[in-house]
């Protein structure tokens, strides 16, 4: 009989990083809805980064949502805010336990031409997602 691993505490302060995984009856109403959170100092403190909102097509779900908050209990508020949005019927919370790259905001992105601005002056690959921030 195999036993399953207890998995390894967290350190404490250590951050939580999950892929929340959406379903709703309007995808593109309710990534309106969540693209406020999108802008810093709009919904969660600085710390809770909810990173983008993607709509997704042939699978289980219609929106997946990456977040890297402070705590347990900060991931629970957005997720209990997404369920409060109209026309969300359910959500999975995938945890992550490991990432690649490490740090996780050396991940890489490609900013086209319709996404230039601000610290991505023009079209190419830049060494920092825009999901990027400094809690590491």
């Amino acid at each position: 009989m195999q036993t399953k691993a207890k998995p390894k505490p967290k350190r404490k302060g250590a951050r939580v990083r999950a892929w929340l995984l959406v379903t709703a009856t309007d995808p593109r109403q309710a990534q309106a809805s969540i693209g406020k959170w999108l802008v810093r100092n709009r919904a969660f403190p600085d710390a809770d980064v909810v990173i983008r909102a993607d709509v997704v097509t042939k699978c289980d779900f219609n929106i997946v949502i990456p977040v890297d908050v402070r705590s347990e209990r900060a991931l629970t508020v957005v997720v209990k805010r997404l369920h409060a949005i109209r026309g969300v019927q359910g959500i999975i919370v995938a945890r992550v336990s490991s990432h690649a790259p490490s740090p996780a905001v050396e991940a890489h992105c490609f900013i086209r031409r319709n996404e230039i601005g601000g610290a991505y002056p023009k079209v190419q690959r830049y060494p920092q997602s825009p999901g990027a921030n400094p809690w590491g």
